[in-house]
């Protein structure tokens, strides 16, 4: 084998690698990472926002017959045809036939505020998290970490999981809770 055909292969490789990095580079391609940014959808009956791994704060209200859906510390995208982008934090989606909230709002310190009279099952994630529910039955596990679950209305399931310093407040109705620290719960969950 002559080797300086070998090396001239070998330089070639190289240099052929080193322009596929340079256009990648230049293109603004980069490795796939998890999501950074918030998804809102309102498909068959229910409302769904998927969170990025950020430290959220999500609202959900309800505004002029609309869904409104705002996430004030991530860009937020409307992902089904009933639901239009306000601005980069704000999503609005018809509300005819939506009968539940879901939210997964995966890790990072999140606030969930849901100011709606609809059910909601909230999956916080990792992270110190504040859950503030609605008026109707709130579903909420807390994951990881320090959280405060705020049942409001409703007979609300409220489960702080693995925090050392969890607080579960019920509210009216019947409230089942497991946190270290609970207040308005009749019973544990």
């Amino acid at each position: 084998m002559n080797l300086s055909i070998s090396r001239r292969a070998g330089f070639r490789a190289l240099a052929t690698g080193a322009l596929l990095l340079i256009s990648a580079a230049a293109t603004g391609a980069a490795p796939a990472q998890a999501q950074t940014f918030t998804n809102v959808t309102a498909i068959s009956g229910k409302l769904s926002v998927n969170a990025g791994n950020v430290g959220d704060n999500i609202t959900i209200n309800v505004e002029n017959g609309s869904l409104v859906v705002r996430n004030f510390n991530d860009t937020i995208t409307a992902g089904s045809f009933t639901c239009t982008n306000v601005d980069a934090r704000t999503v609005r989606c018809n509300s005819a036939g939506i009968t539940n909230i879901l939210v997964n709002s995966q890790g990072g310190a999140d606030t969930v505020t849901n100011n709606t009279t609809l059910q909601s099952r909230v999956f916080l994630g990792p992270g110190s998290d504040t859950f503030i529910g609605g008026s109707a039955r709130d579903f909420v596990n807390g994951d990881g970490s320090n959280d405060r679950l705020e049942g409001r209305g409703g007979s609300d399931i409220l489960i702080g999981n693995d925090g050392a310093s969890d607080q579960a407040i019920g509210g009216t109705n019947t409230d089942f809770c497991t946190a270290e620290a609970e207040l308005s719960c009749e019973e544990d969950a």
